[in-house]
């Protein structure tokens, strides 16, 4: 049989995750949407699969390399499904699969309809609440009667999910219903009414899901559940076949009463278990910790008026709650600055100042030392972006730490380890205590250096250089979609305030002491610092520290209902029904909300975050972490900022397992 997948449309509803790809290449579970869809498709024994693309096709061709047939819509900003169906008519004359970009599926779902002995049939969800936005169906029995997005709650029998499956004689009457529609002009309606139509002239069945994990994936809403919801074992990729599937994902739901310590995992998605179980009280310990998280969410969700209870509208009741932290620092600062690089300078300026002076006052690399570093190792992609043929002509416009700085973001991979090796030369004689300084740099003037050197800059236009004590900031550019543009550039360059001030009393401590090469320590600290993901999920690591310094800030310069809100929710976050195999956990952090609105699915830089640490999850868990730790080992705040910026150079794995082994007089 074939496969035909529909992928053309703009996916306008998901902006800003579609501004740099269709929606099928967006990321739920650590692969993509289509990956899901072929791999389904293949295990089914479908291999004839056909993909009709329109809005940044070239993408989808570049990213499989399963081979499949390419039909093309260029008129996909016009038209809709069912005119991207029509193109496919040859195609699919004798029977077909049809199967919608939007839809994550078990392929055990796509199984049992192919063996039903209905000749036409989709996959319909009986279970759901039939009150939302979705494709409904009246039913006699099996057989759907009419469908429509619009249908009353009490006469729809079921939700349409698909995938669908049409016979030749079935094919026949679709392409009949498409012609039909595309000659009355109709080139803008779903397919879904094409398959209505039929189903006026001839049985149409609707198969049960037989449990099975699925996803529909129109909304930021639904990318955030769909990416909690999906099961731990859900689909594996082998090729040039998965693997045997099991039933859908049913995992042991923990008891905190009973079983602090697996629910702890549970909720970090961690394996600490053997670290600490054999702690002194650590399952009391824990338990007091996670109850209050508890009693803290529930209290948070009465703050929030939620009236349904789930993590879309957790979702959109924290949305509501940014977009008016926004309109606040809108009311300070004119949003349209941050395009400008004169007027990001002042706005950037004013917010340094609400930061503590003595934390920026950094021990770094002095200007004599950048320009050795640059002498040494020139910077081919930004020097040939400025139209510099010599490092004399660059350095006489630009300041040699602001150069050193950008380079993170323009030179390739090469440059980059060799600049480490030189920075890992350098001795305490080639640093100096001055104020942490921020660069701001015109985004169409470097453009070209971040294109050559193939390392874009990062998705919140912020960067830093710890050992120079710089922080680049790049204008904005249109359109870039940011929903909270002004909080995000805000809070981040506090962030790389803290990480790069407190970066330098880590420097200091090792400068002041006998027998530790600084230079090798400062590499070292940002070969470890990279591999906080590599141990488990979530632990104690230096950016929990830097993001509570940034939100304590945050929150005194620019208090308001909203901001008080969100700063008591660091580490807040729990397990709130969803439909699907198991619970979704919901954080309620800032940064995970900014990141989720921002950044979620949207282009280059996320790809690289590890799929379980997902952006509304990551820092509630970290922080969440820390709270635990510090309950375990009895220190409190200061003692722990201490600890961490001691130990800046050993690595977060290594910082974790310290301060689970070691008493407190030997840590401090």
């Amino acid at each position: 049989m074939k496969a035909v997948i529909l992928a053309a449309g703009l996916g306008s509803r998901l902006l800003p995750h579609t501004e740099l790809r269709p929606k099928c290449l967006l990321k739920i579970g650590g692969h993509t949407i289509l990956e899901y869809q072929v791999a389904a498709l293949r295990q089914c024994g479908i291999t004839d699969i056909a993909i009709v693309v329109g809005y940044q096709g070239d993408k989808i061709r570049a990213h499989l390399s399963t081979p499949v047939t390419y039909l093309e819509n260029t008129d996909y900003a016009s038209t809709g499904s069912s005119y991207s169906l029509w193109l496919t008519r040859e195609f699919i004359r004798d029977g077909f699969v049809y199967v919608n970009s939007d839809l994550i599926f078990h392929p055990r779902m796509l199984q049992t309809l192919l063996d039903a002995p209905d000749p036409d049939a989709i996959v319909v969800d009986r279970r759901l609440d039939l009150t939302g936005d979705m494709q409904k169906a009246e039913m006699d029995g099996a057989r759907i009667l009419r469908m429509s997005k619009n249908m009353p709650a009490e006469i729809a029998a079921a939700e349409v999910v698909g995938p669908a499956k049409f016979s030749a004689v079935g094919a026949h009457d679709l392409i009949d219903s498409l012609n039909a529609l595309i000659a009355s002009g109709e080139r803008t309606r779903w397919a879904y009414e094409a398959f209505a139509d039929v189903a006026t002239r001839r049985p149409f069945i609707g198969i049960d899901n037989p449990g099975c994990f699925w996803a529909e994936v129109d909304t930021p809403a639904d990318l955030i559940e769909a990416s909690q919801r999906i099961p731990s074992h859900f689909i594996e990729f082998r090729a040039p076949r998965l693997t045997t599937l099991e039933q859908p994902d049913e995992r042991r739901v923990w008891d905190i009463n009973r079983q602090p310590i697996p629910y702890m995992d549970r909720l970090l998605n961690s394996n600490l278990a053997p670290s600490v179980q054999a702690l002194p009280s650590a399952e009391s310990r824990i338990r007091s910790v996670l109850l209050r998280n508890r009693e803290g969410f529930t209290e948070k969700l009465r703050t929030l008026g939620i009236q349904q209870l789930s993590p879309a509208a957790i979702h959109r009741a924290l949305e509501a709650r940014l977009l008016s932290v926004e309109a606040q620092l809108a009311r300070t600062y004119d949003p349209a600055s941050l395009s400008n690089a004169v007027a990001l300078g002042e706005v950037l300026a004013e917010v340094l100042s609400l930061c503590p002076p003595d934390v920026g006052n950094g021990f770094v690399i002095t200007e004599a030392c950048a320009v050795k570093l640059l002498e040494q190792l020139p910077p081919p992609a930004l020097m040939a972006a400025l139209g510099h043929t010599s490092l004399t002509s660059l350095l006489r416009e630009e300041h040699a730490l602001d150069v050193v700085a950008m380079c993170r973001t323009t030179e390739d991979n090469d440059w980059q380890a060799r600049y480490k090796q030189l920075l890992a030369a350098l001795t305490a004689d080639d640093f100096e205590r001055r104020p942490i300084r921020f660069f701001v740099a015109d985004t169409p003037k470097y453009r070209p250096a971040f294109i050559n050197s193939k390392h874009p800059p990062k998705l919140w236009r912020i960067s830093h250089n710890k050992e120079a004590g710089v922080i680049t900031c790049l204008t904005l550019e249109e359109p870039v979609p940011f929903k909270v543009p002004l909080l995000q550039y805000v809070i981040v360059f506090i962030h790389y305030f803290f990480e790069s001030g407190l970066a330098s009393r880590f420097y200091e401590s090792v400068a002041s002491a006998d027998g530790r090469p600084l230079g090798k320590e400062i590499v070292d600290s940002i070969y470890s610092h990279t591999q906080k993901l590599t141990f488990f999920y979530s632990n104690v690591y230096s950016e929990n520290l830097f993001w509570e310094r940034a939100l304590d800030v945050f929150a005194r310069a620019f208090d308001s209902d909203d901001v008080r809100f969100f700063n008591g929710c660091s580490d807040c976050g729990e397990y709130v029904p969803s439909a699907g195999a198991e619970d979704a956990v919901v954080s309620l952090n800032l940064i995970d909300h900014i990141w989720n609105l921002n950044f979620l699915g949207h282009g280059v830089g996320v790809d690289t975050f590890q799929h379980d640490t997902i952006y509304f999850l990551y820092h509630f868990r970290g922080a969440l972490w820390q709270r635990i730790v510090n309950e375990l080992t009895g220190l409190d705040r200061a003692e722990m900022e201490h600890l961490i910026v001691r130990h800046l150079g050993i690595g977060d794995a290594a910082l974790t397992g310290r301060l689970l082994t070691a008493s407190k007089p030997q840590l401090v």
